[in-house]
């Protein structure tokens, strides 16, 4: 049992130096074999703070570096104590990530019977051309702008006989620019907004809101053989 924990300023400098390796890698691995499942281990831990903290990302294979600074943690209470498992655990996550403010909070029980949390994301013109390298396949396209700008709820709960999943809220891109392999554009736009009225994503549920687009581009070319510059794509 914990009263209060406060960390001040952590900081941690992350180097990846292959597909699955990094700065770390040499300490996870263990010639000890795994101890036999048992009983849990109980715990109670309140008022936890981090102030401050920075995390500094070398990507060596990809070549990029990201940042993410000004890290605020506020966990109130979280315990897996029997008499503590209903009661709901908020905590509160801000920081700037490469530049871009972002701020998550949650509303939780991760111990219940039957687990269940509510998160809020919000996003404020969140940079995507970093990340698109980091997606697992290989896209068809280039992106070389476009910010994204969120406020979304995302509410999960372990029911019986499956997980469930809804998120809803608005999502904003603003200044994108999508061009094919051949650097060529294809389509982009001033601003596009959706509202997301209910999407399941396990359930392959999609209900939508009102969706505005300011400024769209498109450029669409048919070639001699009857393909286009969407085929692609």
């Amino acid at each position: 049992v914990i009263k209060e924990l406060e960390v001040d300023r952590p900081a941690l400098h992350i180097v990846r130096t292959g597909q699955q390796e990094f700065n770390f890698s040499d300490l996870l691995v263990t010639k000890t074999p795994a101890p036999a499942p048992g009983k849990p281990t109980r715990f109670a831990l309140s008022n936890i703070r981090l102030h401050d903290g920075d995390v500094h990302f070398d990507d060596q294979v990809l070549g990029q570096e990201h940042k993410l600074e000004h890290i605020e943690l506020d966990l109130p209470f979280i315990a897996n104590l029997p008499a503590d498992t209903e009661i709901f655990v908020q905590p509160l996550l801000r920081m700037i990530v490469d530049g871009s403010p972002v701020k998550i909070g949650a509303r939780a029980l991760p111990f219940a019977k039957e687990p269940e949390s509510v998160i809020a994301l919000r996003l404020d013109h969140f940079n995507l051309v970093p990340y698109v390298a980091y997606v697992p396949i290989k896209l068809p396209v280039k992106i070389p702008s476009g910010a994204l700008s969120a406020f979304l709820q995302v509410h999960f709960a372990q029911t019986a006989p499956s997980p469930v999943i809804r998120v809803n809220g608005a999502v904003t891109l603003d200044d994108l620019d999508v061009r094919d392999g051949a650097n060529a554009p294809l389509v982009g736009f001033k601003r596009a907004v959706a509202h997301l009225n209910d999407v399941e994503p396990l359930n392959g549920i999609v209900h939508l809101g009102p969706i505005t687009m300011d400024g769209l581009n498109a450029e669409l070319v048919r070639n001699r053989d009857g393909s286009t510059n969407l085929t692609p794509v």
